[in-house]
């Protein structure tokens, strides 16, 4: 089983809130999703991560049906 662990400092917190608050307001018509497309660099994440196009063509959709998108990056 894997457990995943991920403690935000206050500074972090303030910032997710304050993007959040501007980018995504409550008495906005749309929904909102997250999107992160990377993975590890191992050879078996690597192996399993989506090409980039389908990622596109997968916002492209989700834009189409009025979602607004937010893409988690880092470093791989």
């Amino acid at each position: 089983t894997i457990q995943y662990d991920l403690t935000l400092n206050d500074e972090a917190i303030k910032f997710g809130k304050s993007f959040l608050d501007k980018e995504f307001s409550p008495s906005a018509s749309h929904s909102f999703i997250g999107v992160h497309p990377g993975s590890t660099q191992s050879p078996a994440a690597l192996a399993k991560r989506w090409p980039l196009d389908r990622f596109l063509k997968t916002i492209a959709l989700l834009t189409e049906e009025n979602f607004r998108v937010i893409i988690f990056l880092g470093p791989d």
